[in-house]
């Protein structure tokens, strides 16, 4: 017995007619005819009246259709959700991410979605805000992972708030401040600022906002790019740049942060397709779950 089988047998239960049902499977319809006999031999039981005018059910046949019907939904329920799932093990994801992003949690969570989908791809990019916003223009990426400020223009994706960070004062760890009291005057006295400007645009005018607002305003601003390049300048001394809590964690500089305007933060946000593929759609779930 097989669901090919079913279904005819439910076809000729509407139709009443073996040539009809044939017309409909593309079949001959002594196929139609010996697939019936088939079924009725599985069953035990004779499922149609055969006659000159045509075919009429049985007691036992009128019986079977509601339990068929409910068994072929099911059983194509189940293949479907089969399907999906060997779907969602296949195929590609394309991520575009801030450096926050790829150098802190999405390495640790690739790795793990890999071991239990081997069979995706999965291609990470590192973009600038800027560069973002073009990607998402063009609708390159299946998933972004920015700032809420850079992902204002995804309104129709579904999205996900992943972390919150401060703004403040990213100087090199070795700088003696300790308090906040110590943040402003050291800022006070220092006169190179460096800004991630038009990689950042976001950044850089919340860095100028938290400036007014503690009244400094004789720095000597110094745009730097690419954030790493940012970073190297503080970690030798050149000066220093208002920038979220977690650049300070990343590895390769020795800096940290010194908290200025705790009212001040970024949003990290993640935003994916509506209609994007399962796989893509269980990766985000990941993210959302680990962060």
């Amino acid at each position: 017995m097989d669901i090919y089988s079913l279904k005819i047998f439910l076809s000729a239960s509407e139709t009443l007619n073996f040539t009809k049902t044939a017309q409909e499977f593309y079949l001959a319809q002594p196929v139609i005819s010996r697939r019936i006999r088939e079924l009725e031999t599985e069953f035990g039981c004779q499922l149609f009246i055969r006659n000159r005018h045509g075919v009429q059910l049985t007691e036992e046949g009128r019986l079977l259709v509601p339990a068929v019907k409910a068994s072929v939904t099911e059983l194509e329920k189940g293949m479907e959700q089969v399907k999906e799932r060997i779907r969602s093990r296949t195929g590609e994801i394309s991520i575009a991410a801030i450096t926050p992003a790829t150098n802190s949690f999405l390495p640790s969570i690739i790795g793990e979605f890999s071991l239990s989908h081997p069979g995706v791809k999965i291609d990470v990019q590192r973009m600038v805000p800027k560069q973002l916003k073009e990607s998402i223009e063009l609708g390159s990426h299946d998933i972004y992972i920015a700032s809420e400020d850079d992902l204002n223009n995804c309104t129709d994706w579904e999205s996900c708030l992943l972390r919150s960070d401060e703004i403040g004062l990213i100087v090199r760890k070795q700088e003696p401040l300790y308090s906040r009291e110590d943040a402003i005057q050291f800022l006070s006295e220092n006169k190179i600022l460096k800004v991630p400007f038009e990689d950042s645009p976001s950044l850089t005018a919340r860095a100028r906002v938290i400036l007014d607002k503690l009244q400094l305003d004789n720095f000597e601003v110094e745009e730097v790019r690419p954030i790493e390049s940012l970073l190297f300048n503080i970690a030798s001394g050149l000066g220093v740049a208002i920038l979220p809590d977690n650049v300070a964690n990343l590895a390769a500089f020795d800096l940290k942060f010194v908290s200025i305007d705790p009212e001040s933060r970024m949003h990290m946000q993640m935003v994916w397709r509506a209609d994007a593929p399962t796989q893509v759609k269980e990766f985000a779930e990941l993210v959302k779950t680990r962060i």
